[in-house]
């Protein structure tokens, strides 16, 4: 296995992500600084061991009679593909105007909606509206800050919020809301 690939399939799929980065997350150096290590960085951070062990043991998002229904699993799915989608308009876009941090916004862009599909999960029900108008009224917060506290209380490196930046809602295109 090389760390490359193993960050590439890490990549493809926005839960192994997160759970990725809430092993380093909770690290002291990467709280202190501002740092957002590449994902390639963070899987040698816990060695590849850990890595594969712990990818071994997440089992696939599936249907649970009575706890998790099929239409709820297409909808996540629906959304970690937005999210994706996003990722990818994203690093094309910032290639092509020669930003630097082009991993860090990807990683961004596929975090964004996180906090939504665990809600989806949550509640096992396809919302009334539009998904990410439904959380933000649960909560009573805009969804930008419900994704600032997601990243803070997990806790996620902290240097994800500032690629972020001030307006969370630069990561997700107006069409996937």
């Amino acid at each position: 296995i090389v760390f490359s690939e193993l960050a590439n399939l890490t990549l493809s799929d926005p839960f192994l992500l997160l759970d990725l980065m809430r092993l380093v997350g909770a690290s002291r150096a990467l709280q202190r600084s501002e740092a957002h290590p590449t994902v390639e960085q963070m899987l040698m951070m816990l060695g590849l061991e850990v890595i594969t062990a712990r990818y071994r043991q997440i089992p696939a998002l599936s249907t649970v009679h009575g706890k998790l229904d099929q239409e709820v699993v297409d909808a996540v799915g629906d959304w970690l593909g937005r999210s994706r989608i996003a990722a990818f308009i994203i690093k094309e876009w910032l290639a092509i105007t020669g930003e630097y941090k082009v991993e860090d916004c990807f990683i961004a862009a596929l975090v964004y909606n996180l906090p939504a599909c665990l809600y989806l999960i949550y509640r096992n029900r396809l919302p009334g509206g539009p998904l990410l108008h439904e959380v933000a009224d649960v909560f009573s917060q805009d969804y930008p800050r419900i994704v600032e506290q997601f990243i803070q209380r997990m806790p996620l490196p902290s240097g994800l919020l500032d690629t972020l930046g001030a307006n969370v809602t630069l990561v997700a295109p107006p069409t996937l809301l």
